[in-house]
């Protein structure tokens, strides 16, 4: 773990995809998630790979019962080995059939769904640029809401409220696109 960008662009620039042979993913997330879970604050894991997983002790199941404990972790996932890159073969070589590749990309689509956040499928490593973009703008665009009812009764019952979006003034906030038609918010 580390905060030092340089470190983290070093080690992004020196990614090789590995082949098919052994791959925990399970192990990897699971542990992740383990060590994630005593840090403050929001977290957020960037999961690069093809999504299979030929070796871990840890399972499926474990792996989705994790990610629902650990609170504050958003999940971005890179399939690497693909139907979409070059034809089918994925960044990885070796033998791995269709119904598999499927498999593991629902596994990575599930890993980011469930924890808001995204997932990706580059055809071209020359895409890795793009999509780490977009991860950016995601973690440097959200916002949280937190809510404190005035009624304290903790009987089960729903309370109504409001959100409105407001401007430096406190009017409410107008939105257009590039033609300056209004936008719903």
């Amino acid at each position: 773990f580390t905060r030092n960008k340089m470190l983290v662009a070093q080690a992004v620039q020196s990614l090789q995809m590995p082949t098919w042979d052994e791959t925990n993913i399970f192990d990897a997330v699971y542990e992740t998630l383990d060590r994630l879970s005593r840090v403050d604050g929001r977290k957020y894991v960037i999961l690069i790979g093809s999504g299979v997983d030929t070796f871990s002790k840890i399972t499926l199941d474990k792996v989705l019962q994790k990610i629902k404990e650990t609170p504050n972790v958003t999940i971005f996932s890179i399939a690497t080995g693909g139907s979409g890159y070059m034809g089918g073969g994925g960044f990885a070589s070796g033998p791995m059939n269709s119904i598999g590749m499927l498999q593991a990309e629902n596994q990575l689509q599930a890993f980011a769904r469930m924890t808001g956040g995204m997932f990706f499928e580059p055809r071209f490593e020359a895409e890795f640029p793009d999509v780490f973009t977009q991860i950016n703008e995601s973690i440097r665009n959200q916002y949280q809401i937190t809510y404190k009812p005035t009624n304290t009764k903790m009987d089960g019952t729903y309370r109504r409220i409001r959100v409105e979006l407001v401007d430096d003034e406190g009017h409410p906030l107008r939105m257009q696109d590039e033609k300056h038609h209004p936008l719903k918010y």
